[in-house]
């Protein structure tokens, strides 16, 4: 049975940002990054983070520089905390959720991607995601919502049960990549492609 594009790649993503802080500070790049940026965009912007790390100009603006100031000041604790979560192998997708998106400009779905490429967890809702699977984005808003309250755990638990729903993290990591594919065949030939971009933006 020929194994799919997550098999093969998703691995040696959670091998980087498992291995060692700078791998999760890379993975972290190649997410916030990602925001309002075309995937295709990704490998520059990768070559420039290798050089100058979060003066790369695209994580140099807005929520962007935040998000990165933070994890430059928080890098060994979040590597530290993602561990503690992958070794309790109890709900780790939610516990995932919770520290990812507590970096600041970093909503539920880029902490869902994070997961999806730290872990293999979760998987990221983005907007092409929420289309596809009828969401309503207001449902997954934490934004303003204080870490311990109520409100935002339920939106994690609604999140991380919602990418369960939808076909967990291996589908929706291939669905996606073959998605973006099909949208832009200027850009990629396949679905295969676009997964494999991942790997090669963050082993560099």
């Amino acid at each position: 049975m020929q194994q799919s594009a997550y098999h093969i790649h998703n691995p040696k993503c959670r091998s980087i940002a498992q291995r060692d802080p700078e791998g999760l500070d890379k993975t972290l790049a190649f997410t916030i990054g990602s925001i309002r940026n075309g995937t295709w965009n990704l490998p520059s912007l990768m070559d420039e983070y290798k050089e100058v790390r979060w003066k790369a100009k695209e994580l140099s603006w807005g929520n962007k520089k935040k998000a990165g100031a933070y994890i430059e000041e928080n890098l060994y604790d979040l590597f530290d905390s993602m561990h503690t979560i992958l070794r309790s192998r109890k709900d780790e997708g939610v516990k995932l959720l919770d520290l990812f998106s507590t970096i600041p400009g970093i909503d539920l779905a880029k902490a869902g991607f994070v997961a999806q490429l730290s872990a293999g967890k979760v998987g990221c809702m983005d907007s092409h995601n929420m289309k596809r699977y009828n969401l309503d984005p207001k449902d997954f808003k934490t934004t303003g919502l204080k870490r311990d309250s109520p409100a935002r755990w339920k939106k994690i638990r609604l999140y991380e049960s919602t990418t369960k729903r939808s076909g967990g993290c291996r589908k929706l990591w291939n669905t996606w990549c073959d998605g973006l594919a099909e949208l832009r065949p200027e850009k990629f030939n396949s679905g295969f492609q676009v997964s494999k971009l991942h790997v090669d933006c963050l082993a560099n």
